[in-house]
């Protein structure tokens, strides 16, 4: 006589999760058709080339985009695979010269003559200075031993200003005399008129004036304090310099996994009151890139949301500091954002990563 086998407990728990697992992935390929990526004509795509991009900086004519890394199909005309510091037409996205060099950091003087390039070798950190005419190196400056990489920009009054081993330094381009500072940040910017010195370390803003001397101290921090740890990645001053912006990392142990999440904080120059501070993204482990326009008015991050990335890529989000709305989400191509960079006139947003680089041009007509 026949009998009916009774499953043992251990198949009814396979049995269970095979379901549990069906059902997850019948939720995810419906969420991905009932909530697709919201589209913005905000901006329009001027052009892209592929390779393996890490860094980029605008000339301060918007004519030229320094990058760091690889470009595809440019062998025939320089004769050897152009891998190092290259010079991009911001126009055409075609090559205008080859430098070769390494890069951990990008930054041209004021007037566009120069263009810096820090980077680390055998632990020294170094850094190279450029004749953008013809590419000539003028100069190696070498710091020393660090343990992290340096940060290189220059001031309003033409000064070479690198953070090297959590200090400021001066460095006069032309002499190469070198002069450190008691300010301690991992990254620093100036304000347009060259007022203002802001210095970042761990969640504080420390603001110096022009003679190095405190002003304020900001601190950045999220809705609840324990268990994260904040990262500030970028700074800025408004063209008018009547508002401060900080774009920065919120971090927390979730599960098993490290994940963060994006944060602005918007501050009044006139008196250094907060004017606002705010979460643009969901927690997620792949965050890496982010940048805020000239004139303060928008910030872009790599943003997740509402994909899940181990299934398909990340976006970039434009968020308008006013309101906190998303006015644009820009496709990317790679695996991860290595930079994201507004141009000095606030018209292009140029996108970079692992296959290759893409320069976004904003059509509102008041970008000029």
């Amino acid at each position: 006589m026949w009998r009916q086998k009774i499953p043992t407990l251990a198949e009814k728990t396979l049995s269970f999760a095979a379901i549990l697992f069906f059902i997850a992935i019948v939720a995810f390929f419906a969420f991905q058709l009932l909530y697709p990526t919201p589209s913005f004509p905000t901006f329009a795509l001027k052009w892209m080339r592929t390779g393996a991009i890490h860094k980029v900086a605008f000339s301060p004519k918007v004519d030229l985009l320094a990058v760091y890394g690889y470009i595809q199909n440019i062998q025939k005309r320089f004769g050897r695979k152009a891998s190092g510091l290259l010079l991009l037409s911001t126009s055409s996205g075609q090559l205008t010269r080859f430098i070769g060099a390494y890069a951990n950091d990008l930054s041209f003087s004021p007037d566009g003559r120069l263009l810096a390039a820090s980077y680390q070798e055998q632990g020294i950190n170094k850094v190279d200075v450029f004749n953008v005419a013809d590419g000539r190196k003028m100069r190696t400056i070498v710091m020393g031993k660090s343990l992290d990489f340096p940060s290189v920009t220059f001031a309003s009054d033409g000064r070479l200003a690198i953070v090297h081993n959590g200090k400021l330094w001066f460095v006069e381009v032309d002499n190469g005399e070198r002069i450190q500072t008691k300010i301690q940040a991992t990254e620093v910017v100036f304000s347009p008129d060259g007022r203002f010195i802001a210095a970042c370390w761990k969640n504080w803003v420390s603001i110096f004036d022009g003679k190095g001397k405190m002003v304020r101290k900001l601190e950045v921090k999220a809705e609840k304090v324990s268990n994260t740890n904040i990262s500030i990645r970028k700074l800025a001053f408004s063209r008018d310099g009547k508002k401060f912006v900080a774009l920065w990392l919120e971090r927390k142990q979730i599960w098993l996994s490290s994940q963060m999440r994006w944060w602005v904080s918007v501050w009044r120059t006139s008196d250094w009151e907060l004017e606002r501070s705010l979460p643009m993204t969901h927690f997620h482990r792949t965050i890496r890139a982010g940048d805020i326009e000239p004139n303060a008015s928008l910030v872009a991050v790599a943003d997740p949301f509402p994909r899940f990335s181990i299934f398909s890529k990340s976006l970039i989000a434009v968020y308008r500091l006013e309101d906190g709305q998303v006015i644009a989400r820009l496709p990317r191509y790679g695996f991860c954002e290595n930079d994201v960079v507004f141009s000095p006139n606030g018209r292009y947003l140029a996108v970079a990563h692992v296959d290759g680089i893409e320069l976004w041009e904003f059509k509102d007509s008041g970008k000029q």
